[in-house]
């Protein structure tokens, strides 16, 4: 059992750092990308505009829309940073509540693209604490709702909690399980299976096996999607910027020169 426990802590934590490792870049080059952006508006664009003016030409779409949008920065940045101050710290207030802790938990299992990757990860969580937890030799009540105390998901630990009333009552576990849809239909087969041949811990072992491979191949995925997607947002905010700064230059190099 301890070897397990260890096995499982090991996974968790190369999980954790496979994700910390891949998230750096993309927040190191958005960083950069927000710092030249301000030092360009700020210190750049200013005596651009100021020389344009002096010219008498008109103003690009681009350059009008970037100086709008500086100039409400300048007038009610101060304001806008305080109502998104505040929006976050009432969303955190809110989700520390228990009402708001399970929709923020349900959310995260409905989530374009990482709400299937929360699912398998929490799923493969809860096999595997299940087959420790069994072959530690508690009985399956016990087991379901120690594992629905650690689930990390408050809509699986009340799914899990459910499932352990139904088992009190006299319903089979798998049969329990397929009364609630957060259970993929892979666990709910294995744990008929493991029923069926007295051999739950096994199955659920090989199911929490086939989760975190899945679970591994969405996240490499994902994390393949977030640096071009990166590049992407990062390349257009910059083609606008320049755009903006550069077509009043070669306006104003048009006048001077007429």
């Amino acid at each position: 059992m301890l070897r397990n426990l260890a096995t499982y802590s090991e996974q968790s934590a190369a999980a954790t750092r496979k994700i910390k490792q891949a998230m750096t870049y993309p927040i190191v080059v958005l960083v950069l990308a927000v710092v030249v952006g301000f030092l360009a508006v700020t210190f750049i664009l200013p005596p651009i505009m100021d020389m344009f003016k002096t010219l008498g030409g008109e103003l690009p779409l681009m350059t009008r829309i970037l100086i709008g949008f500086v100039s409400f920065m300048g007038s009610y940045g101060v304001y806008v940073m305080l109502a998104v101050l505040a929006g976050c710290l009432l969303l955190y207030m809110y989700i520390r509540t228990p009402a708001g802790a399970l929709q923020k938990d349900r959310f995260m299992l409905r989530i374009p693209v990482l709400g299937r990757l929360n699912l398998i990860n929490t799923l493969a969580r809860v096999c595997r604490s299940i087959t420790i937890l069994f072959r530690s030799g508690l009985p399956l009540p016990e087991i379901l709702k120690l594992t629905a105390e650690s689930s990390g998901n408050r809509v699986i630990s009340n799914a899990l909690m459910e499932v352990e009333a139904d088992i009190i009552k006299g319903e089979g576990f798998a049969s329990a399980m397929r009364k609630y849809p957060e259970f993929l239909p892979l666990m709910v087969e294995m744990t008929r299976v493991g029923e069926e041949t007295g051999n739950l811990d096994n199955t659920l072992n090989i199911v929490a096996d086939s989760f975190e491979i899945e679970s591994a191949d969405k996240l490499q995925t994902v994390l393949g999607m977030i640096e071009p997607a990166m590049t992407i947002i990062i390349g257009l905010a910059v083609g606008f910027l320049a755009l903006s700064i550069f077509v009043p230059i070669y306006s104003s190099m048009s006048l001077i020169g007429g």
